[in-house]
């Protein structure tokens, strides 16, 4: 009999450590030690993203956030558009108003609230015509200069939202991109899944573009006018070069990559952060040259991965 009694306080007390145990490891979730180590992980590789938040889109419609502080991205809330089954394709915190903008695929625009009351919600600003039929191989980016949504699809569409007498009411069908005569990759289709301008400041005067060729792994860029920034109307493409980590191999461009363009608010510095399934990197486009490969920081991430848009915004809380 004392063997049994024996035997089950050995069980209950492996069951209480079990227990206690689980609770702990939980706590240390609450308490930021996981994110701590997964930061810590982060800033080994290089990928310093403390000062930044950076929201990703699914093709679920659901935001996963990424604070500053964490070295991971959570499930945060779901964008709830007016539609049965529409899809979000897109979103861009826009420098003018600081609001987050989603497009769908039905090509309406929306202004998303990220805070409670109303959290996930949308408010409907306006309707693209003619359709944009890029999808979720498309990208969609704020001119900070122009105040103007880029959107450009993989289907080499090439569009601006812009605002004649409304907010975004007037859909401007520009030249379709293309590789610029002289490029290394002249006469070749361009497949561009993602992009950003620089310089996301209210006040900028000057602003640089670039994006991700998923096919050819690359990044590209449109070279400078003569006023300063990017004639990303006229669509003419320079390739840069393949992203390489410091130890020379390459980062994959999947068909769903994404990247946008952090501007410190006090230096003006332009951090591009790029996401390609689950590798997070960041590079100094003004490192950047025509025809050179670019080294990138790299990290790998635990969670998500099936992301199809990036927006990225100062950080909101400390460290």
């Amino acid at each position: 009999m004392r063997r049994f009694i024996a035997i089950g306080l050995i069980v209950w007390g492996l069951f209480v450590g079990g227990l206690y145990l689980a609770l702990a490891v939980q706590s240390g979730r609450a308490q930021g030690i996981i994110p701590q180590r997964q930061q810590a992980a982060l800033l080994a590789s290089g990928v310093d993203l403390r000062a930044v938040d950076l929201y990703a889109l699914d093709n679920d419609n659901v935001l996963w956030l990424k604070r500053g502080c964490d070295g991971d991205f959570r499930p945060w809330l779901r964008i709830r558009p007016f539609f049965v089954g529409e899809q979000v394709i897109g979103i861009d915190f826009r420098p003018s108003d600081g609001y987050l903008y989603a497009v769908s695929d039905l090509g309406t625009v929306y202004q998303v609230m990220l805070l409670p009351p109303g959290q996930g919600t949308t408010v409907q600003v306006s309707q693209i015509s003619p359709r944009f039929g890029g999808g979720v191989q498309s990208l969609a980016d704020f001119n900070p200069v122009v105040d103007a949504l880029r959107l450009i699809g993989s289907s080499d569409e090439n569009f601006a939202l812009v605002n004649s007498g409304g907010n975004l009411n007037v859909t401007a069908v520009q030249t379709a991109i293309t590789y610029a005569a002289g490029d290394l990759n002249a006469g070749a289709n361009p497949n561009l899944c993602g992009g950003a301008y620089t310089n996301n400041l209210v006040g900028a005067t000057t602003t640089l573009f670039y994006a991700l060729d998923y096919d050819k792994d690359t990044l590209v860029t449109i070279l400078a006018g003569a006023n300063g920034s990017s004639a990303t109307g006229g669509g003419q493409l320079t390739t840069i070069g393949r992203l390489r980590r410091n130890d020379g191999s390459q980062v994959l461009i999947p068909a769903t990559a994404d990247l946008d363009i952090y501007t410190d608010p006090g230096s003006g510095a332009n951090l591009l952060i790029g996401l390609a399934g689950r590798t997070i990197f960041t590079l100094d486009p003004a490192l950047t040259a025509p025809g050179q490969d670019v080294t990138v920081r790299a990290a790998s991430l635990g969670s998500g991965g099936g992301w199809i848009d990036l927006a990225a915004v100062r950080t909101r809380g400390r460290c």
